[in-house]
């Protein structure tokens, strides 16, 4: 019976010692895998900012006038008669 329990302890060492090899292997693959997410994340959110720093270039109305300066299509602003008329025109036609 002496020799069937030190196999026995034997045994749950061994089984012991796997389990806790397994654990550290999948600990460091974790650990692989969060420094990646992160290095990710931080490219994502430099990304970000990139992106909304060139909408809010895009949508400066400084830059906007000068591309339509640079189109040279000869657009002013209508004067208020002219709107006026126009949506009157509008009302006309919509039947109201």
């Amino acid at each position: 019976m002496k020799v069937s329990r030190i196999l026995f302890l034997f045994a749950a060492m061994v089984t012991i010692g796997m389990v806790l090899v397994t654990l550290r292997a999948e600990t460091q693959q974790a650990g692989y895998t969060v420094g990646r997410l992160q290095a990710e994340q931080r490219d994502l959110k430099r990304q970000c900012l990139e992106l909304q720093m060139e909408i809010a270039r895009l949508r400066n109305p400084l830059r906007l006038e000068d591309q339509v300066e640079q189109m040279a299509l000869g657009l002013e602003p209508p004067d208020v008669g002219d709107a006026a008329d126009m949506a009157d025109d509008a009302v006309e036609m919509s039947g109201f």
